[in-house]
């Protein structure tokens, strides 16, 4: 992991305004194979239908080293793979995981349903009705997708979340030629305690044979045998049971806050949901997007010992503007015309030098311009 990094670094708060109490170093870089035993730790607090982060150390690690791969080759690529780490304390703790595919063709089409409505009407009984159905639809090139986001639960008291699913879009906006027009997000559907999600167990498992877990597990390898298996006809959701309707578009309580933080930053609400547990997808073209759209890129004219006003500013989203060595942190900075100042323990965060070109934006959406 590195050296240990003793800084005087940005101190959290909550959006209900509750001090984290503590000042501490919080830095996202590239996921390398070294982090698997971590990240087995990590999200072995996750509870059920983490669907894209499942606790299986074999899927893990081919996701490990398909990330590492990915920040080795810059440029355009349908199999482009990143995963993110968010490190605290200074100590090289992994709290937090992100991740981005370059396309949503890595692992074959990907499937999901498209809810419709249909009014019928009749004129001899003098009523009418409202049909809703759901449509097989396998989409295949002109998406990226924001990933696997999850935080470790005791770092929740702050903006942690956003931070670490925000960093991602600066790493985009400096590379947008090896990313697709829009970009999309699917939530986590409703799972409970148990494990049981009852769309799946009403929709799904009549058409595989196979139970939720399995069904995760050989999504992760490839996604053709579910367009190969599913019907074309549409299913009608009166003739589900009411347990399955109540959560089809539903997100998992415990990503509720990260929706919210998403459609801050410009995503949508569609029609489309989650072909396993139907979680809600969410959309936006990229260039729309509010951190990539605000950001901007600047100078380092000086590295300084203290940042003058750092209690007042508000936190800004840093990041080093390369491939290979992405790294991204909060911390204050001092703009002028010609370009930033920025603290030495930024810069040793960011591994810059004065001179260099720095990106950075808002942390929060309401703090713009």
């Amino acid at each position: 992991m590195g050296s240990t990094i003793i800084m005087t670094p940005w101190p959290l708060s909550s959006s209900a305004g509750n001090s984290l109490g503590d000042r501490f170093v919080m830095i996202i870089r590239p996921m390398t194979s070294k982090d698997l035993d971590p990240l087995i730790q990590l999200i072995g607090h996750s509870g059920h239908g983490l669907t894209s982060l499942p606790k299986n150390p074999d899927v893990l690690s081919k996701r490990l080293k398909a990330s590492e791969q990915s920040f080795q080759k810059k440029g355009k690529s349908d199999a482009n793979e990143f995963l993110f780490a968010l490190e605290g304390d200074g100590d090289g703790e992994l709290i937090g995981v992100s991740g981005i595919y370059s396309s949503i063709g890595i692992y074959g089409p990907n499937p999901v349903y498209e809810i419709r409505e249909r009014k019928m009407a009749s004129a001899e009984l003098n009523t009418t009705s409202l049909i809703k159905t759901l449509h097989f639809k396998s989409l295949k090139k002109g998406f990226s997708e924001i990933c696997s986001l999850y935080l470790h639960p005791q770092r929740r008291k702050a903006e942690l979340g956003r931070f670490l699913s925000l960093s991602r879009f600066l790493f985009m906006a400096d590379h947008l030629r090896s990313f697709e027009p829009f970009v999309m997000a699917q939530m986590r559907g409703v799972v409970d305690e148990a494990g049981e999600n009852h769309f799946w167990s009403a929709v799904g498992a009549k058409f595989f044979k196979m139970d939720f877990s399995k069904a995760d597990h050989l999504a992760m390898n490839s996604r053709q045998w579910i367009e190969d298996l599913h019907p074309p006809d549409p299913i009608y959701l009166d003739l589900l049971p009411l347990e399955a309707r109540t959560v089809i578009g539903q997100t998992h309580p415990k990503t509720t806050a990260a929706a919210k933080i998403l459609k801050r930053e410009g995503f949508s609400e569609t029609d489309f949901v989650g072909i396993f547990e139907s979680g809600p997808i969410l959309l936006s073209e990229i260039d729309n997007i509010r951190t990539i759209q605000d950001s901007i890129t600047a100078k380092v004219l000086e590295c300084l010992d203290v940042i003058e006003g750092e209690e007042n500013e508000a936190p800004r989203i840093l990041s080093n503007r390369r491939y290979t060595d992405f790294r991204s942190c909060l911390a204050s900075v001092k703009r002028t015309d010609k370009g930033v100042f920025i603290s030495k323990e930024t810069a040793h965060l960011l591994q810059v030098n004065r001179g260099e070109k720095i990106r950075l934006s808002f942390l929060n959406a309401v703090e713009r311009g």
